[in-house]
């Protein structure tokens, strides 16, 4: 078994975006790599790869826009983000793949979406006035809209430079849909 989540991998040109607005690391502070950056949709947590793909292959996926906007934390600045815009398409394909994981019998997190990419991780020695700064400086953050045509089955695995994920399966939008 594995450590698994479903979600979104930002093109490149997203992740170098959100990148440059980094705060500086910090002893105590460990910054997301622009290649392990994605949106999550969903944490499942220790299960079956084979699974959880074949519960994923019936979850249809409409083509939209991830738009990202301003900042915030979590736990008191224990994790610093980029949030995502709560767009109609987003909420659908989070709802639709909640509704596919329970009708499994696959357990999800109970508590509300919140859209976001996590940028950094940080101890509680970091400063208070560093994590300010971020907050300030970045408040207005708006990147233009990127196109997404794909979700992605993930695994997590721990190492010392932090959690190192790896997709598993990609899960495209059905190009007959493309079409009609």
């Amino acid at each position: 078994m594995a450590r698994l989540f479903i979600g979104i991998a930002l093109p490149p040109t997203l992740a170098e975006s959100l990148a440059d607005v980094q705060p500086k690391p910090v002893t105590g502070m460990r910054l997301a790599a622009a290649r392990q950056m994605h949106l999550t949709l969903h944490f499942i947590g220790e299960a079956e790869i084979a699974r959880i793909a074949d519960i994923l292959r019936l979850v249809e996926m409409q083509p939209q826009k991830l738009a990202v906007a301003g900042v915030g934390q979590f736990s008191q600045g224990a994790v610093l983000w980029a949030g995502v815009l709560r767009d109609k398409a987003l909420l659908k394909l989070h709802a639709d793949i909640g509704r596919a994981l329970a009708k499994a019998g696959v357990a999800t997190e109970a508590r509300p979406y919140k859209p976001h990419i996590t940028l950094a991780r940080c101890k509680p020695q970091v400063s208070r006035n560093i994590i300010d700064d971020f907050l300030e400086r970045n408040a207005a953050l708006q990147l233009a809209p990127v196109a997404v045509r794909q979700f992605a089955l993930y695994s997590s695995n721990a190492s010392r430079e932090g959690p190192i994920y790896r997709v598993e399966k990609w899960f495209p939008v059905d190009n007959a849909k493309l079409s009609e």
